[in-house]
């Protein structure tokens, strides 16, 4: 509702005004020229009014958002709405494809060819016969040198007989050298005890013989001297004391019997006391005969028994000396046993030396075997040199170019055939120091090949050189690329885009939606049917799409195209761009007035609620890089 307005009254005309007075520069009368501008005023209160109703339908609305000016007319822009989806960050590497592997396949050795099993073109395998060179002579050769192991065997294994019988016989020689060593030692340690157990044994019977030969001719000169004064005393001092040892006994002997008769004692002691007298009987008997021979002398029988005791004394002496005899031949013993050791020892060092003998034999072994391995050396060369007359292919691949024929002649060091593998093929990039830290090892892209347009492969990573080149700042990287169907040739330009990174669930806008303006990247976003700049935060950028991480939510609708034609706020009729997802609907939208297009859009959830910035249209935007 717009307010009235206040009129100021018409001012009464003064009688002193003359109603046919014309103002000179317009030639209107005084009272035209006051409703002119009663006119004109109440038309600039009408606009002051009106703007002021703008203002605050507008302090009602989104912050930021203006309204198009009554009048002005809306600019139609290709828009699209930003939406949530994955970007990928790629990084491409180009370079000229080159063969894996590429050998020229050389003879060993020198001969007639006499077959060539693969022509060019055609596919090969590692290990698969290429060339067959004549091996008539070679072969001969190596039959000789088996013939020759054959021989070197027989006699390593007659060696080895002769040696072992050699050992055996000598083992046996030395055991029973030793045996007989052992036995010697035992022999002269009997003989050494033998020798002095004879030695002492008849010193001590002369000895003997001696002492008892001088004992008996002391014992006849005393029975033929006879009894001495000495003796007969002692005779009668020993029937004295016999005499009064019996008179003590008798007297014991009668007091026990008239105990016992008494009832004092028992009979037993009785009988103990009659023994002791009966004792002393015999002892006085002893005594009285020992003094009467005393006194009588030496007897003729004591003489001829002291002459007897003295010629047997004198026997057992010559028996003893006698004896020296056996001493005699326990020495000569003695010295046999000794030299029987000596022979014992003897015989072990000869049983030993012999072992040279064996020593010897195994240095035959050891020959004979050095033989066989020579000889099985000149059949290993024999059988090496006529593998050589077989060329074979060293990789997989295909064969580029066959330089022999048959019936020609090969010589060592000779190219017969060249082989190529280019599955997989490689390729070479030079990568910026700025890029180089995003491509890893096993990295794989989809590849193209400008010869081959329409045809996409796999290509991973293999190797990165971990220096820069000289005098620049570029790594070499190399790619190797599936080239199974062969479609790949060596030379041919390619192109391998690597996935760096990944990001999911973010807004992605196109690159043609940003615009870059010194260090700010600047959005034309949409709003209310006016165009607002805001400055934008880029994540991940590619080729076509730019991640946007502040300054623009899921669902607005920006400019895509034009943006250097448009100003902050400007009046816009937003077109959504009809290779995007729900053009269709977009454009029927737009035809639908202006109340639609004053629609907010509505933000996406969780998104924070972005503040325009208005700026003024660059004179020349450029596209970010």
């Amino acid at each position: 509702m717009i307010p009235s307005v206040p009129t100021t009254p018409e001012p009464e005309t003064s009688p002193r005004e003359d109603p046919n007075l014309r103002d000179k520069s317009t030639g209107l009368e005084p009272r035209q020229l006051r409703l002119i501008a009663v006119v004109c005023l109440v038309v600039g209160v009408a606009i002051l009014l009106l703007v002021g109703f703008a203002g605050c339908g507008r302090g009602k609305g989104k912050p930021g958002a203006a309204a198009a000016k009554p009048g002005e007319t809306a600019t139609p822009v290709s828009v699209v709405v930003a939406q949530r989806g994955t970007i990928q960050d790629e990084l491409e590497l180009t370079g000229t494809c080159q063969a894996t592997d590429q050998v020229d396949v050389v003879s060993e050795a020198s001969g007639k060819v006499v077959a060539v099993t693969r022509d060019v073109g055609d596919v090969v395998k590692a290990g698969e016969l290429l060339v067959q060179l004549d091996t008539a002579l070679v072969s001969k050769q190596r039959v000789q040198a088996e013939r020759g192991v054959d021989s070197a065997t027989s006699q390593l294994r007659q060696s080895s007989a002769s040696a072992k019988l050699t050992d055996k016989q000598t083992s046996i020689g030395i055991r029973q050298a030793d045996a007989g060593l052992s036995a010697a030692r035992q022999q002269l340690q009997k003989s050494q005890a033998s020798y002095r157990y004879t030695t002492d044994k008849i010193h001590s019977d002369i000895e003997q013989a001696k002492v008892a030969l001088a004992s008996a001719q002391a014992q006849q000169r005393d029975v033929a001297a006879g009894a001495r004064t000495q003796e007969l005393a002692q005779a009668e001092a020993s029937v004295r004391t016999a005499e009064s040892t019996l008179s003590l006994r008798k007297t014991d002997y009668e007091r026990y019997q008239r105990l016992y008769q008494q009832g004092a004692v028992a009979e037993a002691t009785l009988d103990s006391y009659r023994t002791q007298y009966e004792v002393a009987q015999q002892a006085v008997t002893q005594a009285r005969e020992a003094l009467s021979l005393a006194r009588e002398g030496s007897r003729q029988e004591q003489k001829r028994v002291a002459s007897l005791a003295v010629d047997r004394a004198q026997e057992q002496l010559r028996l003893a000396e006698a004896g020296r005899r056996q001493v005699e031949i326990a020495a000569r013993d003695l010295e046999v046993a000794r030299v029987g050791l000596r022979q014992a020892e003897e015989s072990l060092r000869l049983a030993y030396a012999s072992r040279g003998q064996y020593d010897v034999a195994v240095a035959g072994v050891n020959a004979a075997r050095a033989g066989v391995g020579q000889a099985a050396a000149s059949k290993d060369y024999a059988r090496t040199s006529e593998g050589k007359y077989s060329i074979f292919s060293p990789i997989s691949g295909v064969v580029a170019s066959r330089n022999v024929d048959v019936g020609e002649g090969a010589a060592t060091g000779t190219s017969v055939m060249r082989i190529v593998n280019s599955n997989p093929i490689r390729l070479e990039a030079n990568v910026t120091e700025l890029d180089i830290d995003k491509v890893k090892l096993g990295d794989e892209g989809l590849t193209t090949v400008d010869g081959l347009p329409g045809k996409t492969f796999v290509g991973r990573v293999a190797a990165i050189t971990p220096q820069a080149q000289k005098d620049q700042r570029n790594y070499l990287v190399r790619l190797e690329v599936d080239n199974v169907e062969g479609l790949i040739k060596a030379g041919m330009f390619a192109r391998v885009k690597l996935v760096t990174a990944e990001k999911n669930d973010v807004i992605v806008v196109e690159r043609d939606c940003v615009v870059e303006q010194g260090a700010n990247r600047l959005v034309y976003v949409v709003e209310n049917g006016v165009v607002k700049v805001r400055k934008a935060e880029l994540g991940i950028t590619n080729a076509s799409q730019i991640e946007i991480t502040s300054g623009l939510r899921a669902g607005e609708m920006l400019v895509c195209t034009s943006q250097a034609t448009l100003a902050d706020g400007q009046a816009v009729k937003p077109v959504q761009k009809s290779d995007q997802p729900g053009a269709a609907g977009a454009e029927a939208g737009t035809t639908q007035g202006t109340e639609a297009q004053n629609v907010p859009a509505a933000p996406a959830a969780g998104a924070n609620q972005v503040i325009s910035e208005p700026a003024p249209a660059p004179a020349a935007p450029a596209r970010p890089r």
